[in-house]
This record gives C-alpha cells, sequence and structure tokens, in this order.
C-alpha cells in the first residue's frame, strides 16, 4: 500500500511540474492542447514546432528533478526514522534442544 501511494504521489507531482512548466512557457492554450493529445511521445516531440519541443523537453526534466529531489528527501526521512527504531531481542538464550539417545540397530 506505501508503494503504491507513493507512486501516485510522485507521479502527480510530476504531472503537476509538466504542465506548469508547459503553461509557463507555452501558455495554458497551448499547453492544453499538447496535453489533451493523450500520447505525449519522443517521437511526438520530434514533430513539433522547435519552440514546443523545447519547452515539452524542459517541463519533463522539471517534473523527472521534482521527483527526484522529493524522493531523495523522504529517502532520507525513511533513513533517519530508521534510526529510531528500538531493537527488541525477541528471548535471551536460544531455546534448548532435546537431546535424544544414540541406539545401535
Amino acid at each position: 500500500m506505501g508503494a503504491s501511494l507513493g507512486a501516485a504521489s510522485l507521479g502527480a507531482l510530476y504531472t503537476s511540474r509538466l504542465e506548469g512548466t508547459l503553461q509557463d512557457r507555452l501558455g495554458a492554450a497551448e499547453a492544453g492542447r499538447i496535453l489533451s493529445g493523450g500520447e505525449l511521445t519522443a517521437d511526438a516531440v520530434q514533430h513539433f514546432p522547435a519552440g514546443a519541443g523545447d519547452a515539452v523537453r524542459a517541463a519533463v526534466t522539471s517534473g523527472v528533478h521534482a521527483i527526484a529531489i522529493v524522493g531523495a528527501a523522504l529517502g532520507a526521512v525513511a533513513f533517519g526514522l530508521a534510526w529510531l527504531v528500538r531493537e527488541t531481542p525477541l528471548r535471551e538464550s536460544p531455546a534448548p534442544t532435546p537431546v535424544l539417545e544414540e541406539t545401535h540397530v
């Protein structure tokens, strides 16, 4: 469940940064037209006009950068919290093992 929530959160962050950067560089109408197509593939970006292609590349880079920073911060927090987990031994000594007598047949 945690992995699903993490993937959904980072995906939402990526999408938000992608849309925000495209809107800043191209305007809301042009960004909406590009994003409403359904498939924003590398092949499709090569057929965009030069300014739009550069804006899409910058938007993808911005989104990846955001999830890398947030992912690293979450990893550091998780690592720090792991140091706070107290060690609790399961038992003080090993359980006694029964000794069986040897029989010679």
